[in-house]
């Protein structure tokens, strides 16, 4: 436990790895700007392998990154259960996050939309799928600029604690040992919240010029978006010599073949031992709700790749969100469900953020129950979904 509590503390502390890393934010953000802001130039397989190696490096940086905002959401929701703070100050603390999905929404407001896609144009729902055009390639496919939604201006105070819940935080930081001042603690989660959204952001950008590089080589060499994503990137990356385009088709062809082969095949959500791969039971999963709002509307299925439905007024049902699907909260949505994601994944951050009722994480299984019906109840404080029709 001394070497748990010890790591904890350096973690947190502001001379930390995690401070230390922030201090890379400005310049790896000033390299995304730059990207955004000129042309496509250059050998197509060049700039793939440039955008690749910075996103090596960013991806060392969001990793950190990552590992600081669980440290800093699991110990808030163990205060949580512990009755030291009230359920759901998660979501206070989350919510007073300055973060690039408040800063997209924001812009999506304020900016004409030529300024906002120089801005936001690189994201892509599933952010590798090849096949996914970006922002700034289907602009209509995602954003209604005709009705742009208003939402209130973030609070310029800052997150306000009172000084009764400081004091309870710091008797049981005490209590179980832990060097560190409540003041700290609040100023590194929401430091480490607001970080991994931004990296990841950033790490996406360099992702997704790494895919339009490979459309662009592709649009050349007779291979369209589809047969690319069943390439692997080290058939680009093994050398400088050209590609020999037929060991290329070849590979995707076998790659196509396996894949289809692989869908036929359903696997546990956990494996434990190797006999679950031959038979084991399907379990309905225990979803996490997010924020304790409760809301009842038609539903709306969103897929990666195909022409958005109207989702204003809707509850949105999504496979897997990435942030990629940061579009959705430019819309008047009631509420979203997803079948895979935990309590500190992207779209549950952005939840709270939003203040919207949200289930992460339903499973397939349950996911697919929910994509037959037309309008569902989804109730986060009794945490409960029902089909309505």
């Amino acid at each position: 436990m001394n070497e748990l509590r010890q790591l904890t503390e350096h973690i947190i502390s502001p001379s930390g790895p995690f401070f230390s890393d922030l201090t890379r934010l400005p310049s790896i953000t000033d390299k995304v700007q730059s990207l955004m802001a000129r042309q496509p130039r250059g050998e197509s397989l060049q700039r793939m392998r440039n955008a690749l190696s910075a996103a090596n490096v960013v991806a060392e940086v969001f990793a950190g990154a990552a590992r600081a905002a669980f440290v800093g959401t699991a110990i808030i929701k163990s205060l949580e259960t512990a009755g030291v703070v009230s359920a759901g100050f998660i979501d206070h603390v989350t919510g007073g996050v300055n973060s690039i999905g408040r800063e997209m929404a924001s812009d999506f407001q304020t900016l004409h939309k030529d300024d906002f896609l120089k801005l936001h144009g690189h994201v892509r729902p599933g952010t590798y799928d090849i096949r996914v055009a970006r922002y700034d390639e289907t602009p209509e496919s995602y954003f209604d600029w005709q009705r742009p939604l208003q939402r209130p201006p973030k609070s310029t105070n800052g997150l306000t604690v009172s000084r009764a819940q400081v004091n309870a935080m710091q008797q049981a930081f005490d209590q179980c040992g832990l060097n560190v001042s409540a003041e700290q603690f609040l100023q590194f989660a929401q430091a480490a919240i607001a970080s991994r959204e931004k990296l990841k952001y950033l790490y996406a950008a360099f992702v997704s010029d790494v895919l339009r590089s490979l459309c662009d080589w592709g649009e050349v060499h007779g291979l369209d978006r589809d047969q690319l994503s069943f390439a692997q990137i080290t058939d680009f990356t093994r050398g400088y010599a050209d590609i020999d385009r037929k060991r290329l088709h070849q590979a995707i062809a076998h790659n196509r073949s396996r894949w289809y082969e692989t869908q036929l095949v359903r696997t546990p959500s956990i494996i434990c031992q190797p006999q679950d791969l031959f038979g084991h039971r399907v379990h309905w999963c225990n979803p996490n709700f997010i924020t304790r709002s409760a809301t009842h509307a038609r539903v709306a299925h969103v897929l990666p790749g195909q022409l958005a439905p109207d989702i204003e007024g809707c509850i949105v049902l999504i496979e897997n969100a990435d942030p990629g699907f940061d579009w959705i909260f430019t819309h008047r949505i009631a509420g979203f469900i997803t079948a895979y994601g935990g309590e500190n994944s992207h779209m549950s951050i952005r939840a709270r953020e939003f203040a919207i009722p949200a289930a992460i994480g339903v499973g397939d299984t349950r996911f697919k129950t929910l994509l037959a019906a037309t309008s569902l109840l989804l109730d986060c404080a009794e945490r409960r979904i029902q089909v309505l029709a």
